[in-house]
């Protein structure tokens, strides 16, 4: 299976509108962060996750012909912001899009996306729905295309976030704590891409894990290979002071996996 990090950032980008700190100002591209997606492709298959503000530009700069399905992993904006471009998926591809979220998620963007979800076009003399919501249940598996599925859910402050699992390897971002039987389902991948916001410190509200307790569910789970992702401005791709073991790198925008 093709995966391409299509945004390796956090909610604000990198750089961060106002920041002139050493990352934000740095000329090395891969401190240069679009909000947080990937891309999937197995033969023609082809899955986004997450649809942020950045969605549009991320679609054009990586030349993606089309998708099968998109999965959501929570509500917030930084991960569902770019819904609207949806209709330009529709009109372009003229097929309706098919959308994968649990019921918490599709409850808010019911509120925040009402039209899009509702919203049908006039596509060669037939109305054609932009999107479908298909709701998902952590630990049941799902099959979109040639790409099978599980999705297992994730403390993300006051709120669930979903993680996904496939055959080789796992995607979780936007979490601070996972339940032991989840990480117990996580044993055995080849490859984790998971999220690291930024350098451990005093954490107020446990929204998103930090490199100290990143580190310590690598070791547990045991991936071959581990990839932080959602990656703040404190991170540093150009920083050598900070080593990492063998098996975690560093993310970036276009990183094909």
């Amino acid at each position: 299976m093709q995966v391409k990090i299509l945004g390796s950032g956090s909610s604000l980008g990198v750089p961060m509108i106002g920041c002139c700190c050493s990352v934000c100002s740095s000329g090395n591209p891969k401190n240069r962060r679009m909000r947080q997606s990937i891309f999937l492709q197995e033969n023609k298959t082809k899955i986004l996750i997450d649809c942020g503000s950045d969605v549009r530009r991320q679609i054009l700069s990586n030349k993606i012909g089309g998708v099968d399905g998109i999965l959501i992993t929570h509500a917030h904006s930084d991960h569902t912001g770019g819904l609207d471009e949806i209709r330009s998926f529709c009109l372009h591809w003229k097929k309706t899009i098919n959308l994968y979220m649990n019921e918490s998620t599709y409850d808010d963007l019911r509120k925040k996306f009402s039209y899009i979800l509702s919203m049908e076009l006039d596509i060669e003399g037939k109305k054609l729905p932009v999107v479908k919501v298909n709701i998902i249940k952590p630990g049941q598996k799902y099959k979109i295309g040639e790409i099978s599925f599980e999705a297992f859910e994730q403390d993300h402050a006051d709120i669930k976030s979903l993680g996904f699992k496939f055959e080789s390897f796992a995607y979780s971002t936007d979490f601070y704590n996972i339940d032991p039987e989840s990480l117990k389902n996580l044993k055995g991948i080849e490859m984790w891409i998971v999220e690291c916001l930024g350098y451990e410190k005093p954490v107020k509200k446990k929204s998103h894990i930090r490199l100290d307790r990143v580190l310590e569910l690598i070791k547990e789970v045991g991936p071959k290979r581990a990839v932080l992702v959602h990656m703040s401005h404190e991170i540093d791709c150009s920083d050598p002071s900070k080593k990492l073991p063998k098996n975690v790198v560093l993310g970036y925008d276009g990183m094909d996996l």
